[in-house]
């Protein structure tokens, strides 16, 4: 709101780079400026992989063929890619795809379900878990991680891996992940046509990165302007069909980032029941900021 605008303002310049420097002392923003870079390294990394046929490790063989289902394996910002391409492509899919967040399997992944697992480190216990239990099935294996021991598994075993960048905050190596997961689902010829809407993709960010860098105004800087809205108030996104994940993932974002509690709710299951809270004359709804 303009209020708050004015209210921050006073207190914090985000005009003043020096200031934004020290707030900001991890680089976040900078990392995140250069995503459209990100998208075109993962894209390049990625079509190299190779689908193996067949795989033979310590006596066990199993075949790599069309799956009848598909489960994404992963936490925190590496599972959040799978929900960035479930809601994406969900029309397009032709099988079930679904994200899985915890330490197991549903019972019924199987030797012709595909698992794919994604962990930036490659050390994330919940994900090396669901590796192992795949294992055990005879499931296809794909992963993805910037090193760690999932890399280290799949190498040791011939699971197809794709390698990301590493040495880059989590929380900004999601085009990483995201890129490298459509190039597999593409690879597997689960989906198709996607390198003209990647390269519309990488100019998007390109330009946003000029509109929203520490060098743009306040005034001309959309990202600035809702973090002054944000100030003093509880966040709540509410998405709507692709834009669920969104809303999800500028929650958690926030959370993580800054250490204030947000809510994400998505459309149209907020109509039945989180949209009630709203008939209560208790809650102030100048402390919420949509």
């Amino acid at each position: 709101s303009n209020q708050n605008y004015l209210k921050v303002n006073k207190m914090i310049n985000l005009d003043d780079r020096e200031l934004l420097a020290t707030i900001d002392n991890s680089s976040q923003l900078g990392s995140m400026l250069k995503w459209g870079e990100l998208v075109k390294e993962a894209r390049e990394q990625s079509k190299k992989l190779q689908i193996p046929s067949k795989i033979r490790w310590n006596n066990l063989a199993w075949e790599y063929k069309q799956p009848k289902n598909v489960i994404i394996c992963g936490m925190g910002g590496s599972a959040i890619a799978g929900d960035y391409f479930v809601s994406l492509f969900e029309n397009e899919l032709s099988i079930p795809v679904i994200v899985n967040r915890g330490y197991n399997l549903p019972k019924f992944i199987d030797n012709e379900s595909l698992v794919i697992c994604i962990s930036y480190s490659g050390n994330t216990e919940e994900t090396l878990s669901r590796y192992h239990e795949a294992l055990k099935r005879k499931s296809m294996i794909a992963s993805i991680s910037s090193a760690g021991l999932l890399k280290k598994f799949a190498t040791k075993i011939g699971t197809p891996h794709v390698t990301i960048r590493a040495g880059i905050p989590p929380r900004t190596a999601f085009p990483l992940m995201y890129v490298a997961l459509i190039t597999l689902f593409e690879n597997l010829d689960l989906i198709s046509n996607v390198e003209q809407q990647l390269e519309e993709v990488v100019k998007i960010l390109e330009r946003l990165a000029s509109e929203y860098s520490q060098e743009s105004p306040i005034k001309e800087n959309p990202a600035k302007e809702i973090s002054y809205g944000l100030f003093n108030s509880t966040p709540l996104f509410i998405g709507y069909g692709i834009y669920a994940p969104i809303a999800y993932r500028a929650k958690t974002q926030l959370n993580e980032n800054s250490k204030v509690i947000a809510i994400a709710e998505t459309l149209p299951e907020q109509n039945h029941n989180g949209i009630v809270i709203f008939d209560n004359p208790s809650v102030s709804l100048n402390d919420i900021a949509f």
